[in-house]
């Protein structure tokens, strides 16, 4: 290959490794054309069109999109199969749980936890529903993607969510024991993964790390029955893939709850705007409900210089 537009030199490893396994395949290249920030590729087989773009960053690593053509299945098989070259397994099960959470750095709205639970069969039309990792997905993304996991899935799914005011108290009840935050987030890690078990076997279960030296058998006494593994960057797994957009889901529809609820927008994230949506809150609302929209132990997240002293 010849790409003159293209200098990434581990976009194009990638690309030639994906080439040369896919011919084995019975694949057949029909068009190669760099583009900017990555490659493009139109693939034939048995009568059948697809394309293939494939970008690298060094912030994101390898990324893929693969077009969707009414009628034909080819885009499904080839997600399936560069899922298999570039993604690498971090487990052997054939059935398994994946969780993950949402909300956890987010002053405003619920902390929520998902598990979902995956067998291999099912895992070319989770591709095709359009599952990966949440943070790849728009907010439109996220909400189609979920219900259609809702609709197809139910059985496989379960939704640990803490609003704010049972999360103000939980939190404050963990810190009086002296445990922190990651401990909460490990017990309702747990709490979803010994749900799904109770329904459903599966043979162990992958959690997106998001602290060092977890010990989830500490965290609900069932957890001790089932073989537990956390790792970084675990989205790269369909079962964590489809937690984290589920997860991601009902933290975005928790926002909007209270949103309607107040009758004001609430950012996401901890920077910008929340103190002057803080700030707002308190203009219409006693100091006393915060605990009903924010995680109070984020620190400075308001001033209160505006608040109506009246309420």
């Amino acid at each position: 290959m010849n790409y003159t537009e293209v200098s990434n030199s581990e976009l194009l490893k990638a690309t030639a490794k994906f080439l040369e396994r896919i011919e084995t395949e019975g694949y057949r290249l029909t068009d190669e054309k760099p583009i900017n920030y990555g490659i493009r590729l139109m693939l034939e087989k048995e009568n059948s069109s697809c394309g293939v773009t494939f970008y690298y960053s060094k912030k994101k690593g390898l990324s893929w999109i693969i077009d969707k053509k009414k009628g034909s299945t080819l885009h499904v098989k080839l997600a399936v199969f560069i899922a298999t070259l570039f993604q690498p397994r971090l487990h052997n099960w054939k059935t398994w749980c994946g969780t993950d959470e949402s909300g956890k750095g987010d002053v405003f709205g619920p902390l929520v936890t998902c598990g979902f639970v995956v067998e291999e069969s099912i895992i070319p039309d989770l591709l095709t529903i359009g599952v990966k990792d949440s943070k790849r997905c728009t907010a439109e993304q996220i909400e189609s993607i979920a219900r259609e996991l809702h609709r197809s899935y139910r059985e496989r799914i379960e939704v640990v969510t803490l609003q704010p005011e049972k999360y103000n108290d939980l939190y404050n009840s963990f810190r009086n024991q002296g445990k922190k935050l990651n401990e909460l987030l490990t017990w309702m890690h747990s709490r979803a993964i010994v749900s799904l078990r109770e329904r459903m076997p599966f043979e162990g279960a992958l959690v997106d790390q998001f602290a060092k030296n977890i010990r989830f058998n500490n965290a609900i006494k069932d957890t001790n029955k089932i073989q537990i593994k956390a790792a970084t960057k675990a989205e790269s797994d369909p079962a964590v893939a489809a937690a984290s957009i589920l997860a991601r889901y009902h933290f975005l529809q928790g926002i909007k709850r209270i949103s309607t609820k107040f009758g004001m927008k609430f950012p996401r994230g901890a920077g910008a705007g929340i103190a002057e949506a803080g700030d707002e809150f308190l203009q219409h609302w006693p100091r006393e409900r915060m605990k009903e929209v924010a995680k109070l132990h984020f620190k400075n997240s308001f001033s209160g210089k505006k608040e109506n002293q009246c309420l």
